[in-house]
């Protein structure tokens, strides 16, 4: 069912009326696989607690939270750090929901952005649940705590004597007489 190297499936039928608590933790070599397709250096801990419950006639909803702490590479000195993930979790899993779709009408679909995902041979995939929230929760320009940017930017000039074929294209167009409509 899933491609992701961190599954934990759950069948839609074992989870009784009153609902049921569930926390999944990704062993060593999961983690070491999930950081390679996260492009992050290490993952040292992934943790995901869910309570679920029916939801609708034939559907789950889960809630919870995403627990883990991973090695970012810094965006100013290069240095690795160790961060903390934590990320809440909500979601809605139907029988009939409808695919994702891929393709160039996306914009048609845009309203369905909260639709529930689908339940696929009767079951969810808690591990790939929490892999999604984790990627989601990832810092795009980590910075490493007392890491400083340069403190002066030095915009780039050409240097002398550069031929530079569309010098003074700006005086021209700010010396043309404006037409009247």
């Amino acid at each position: 069912m899933s491609t992701l190297p961190f599954s934990r499936l759950l069948a839609v039928r074992d989870v009784p009326p009153a609902g049921k608590r569930i926390t999944v933790t990704a062993e060593p070599a999961e983690r070491e696989a999930l950081a390679a397709l996260l492009g992050i250096p290490a993952i040292h801990r992934l943790e995901a607690r869910f309570e679920i419950k029916t939801w609708m006639r034939d559907g789950l909803r889960v809630r919870g939270e995403l627990d883990a702490e991973i090695e970012q590479v810094c965006v100013v000195s290069l240095d690795e750090f160790t961060a903390e993930v934590r990320e809440e979790i909500d979601e809605r899993f139907a029988e009939d929901a409808p695919a994702p779709h891929h393709g160039e009408d996306e914009a048609e679909h845009a309203m369905d952005l909260d639709a529930p995902d689908p339940i696929v041979d009767g079951k969810i995939d808690l591990g790939a649940l929490a892999a999604e929230h984790l990627a989601l929760g990832l810092d795009p320009y980590p910075v490493k705590p007392g890491a400083e940017a340069a403190a002066e930017v030095v915009p780039l000039a050409p240097p002398e004597g550069t031929h530079r074929p569309f010098a003074g294209l700006d005086r021209r167009v700010a010396d043309k007489p404006k037409k009247k409509q």
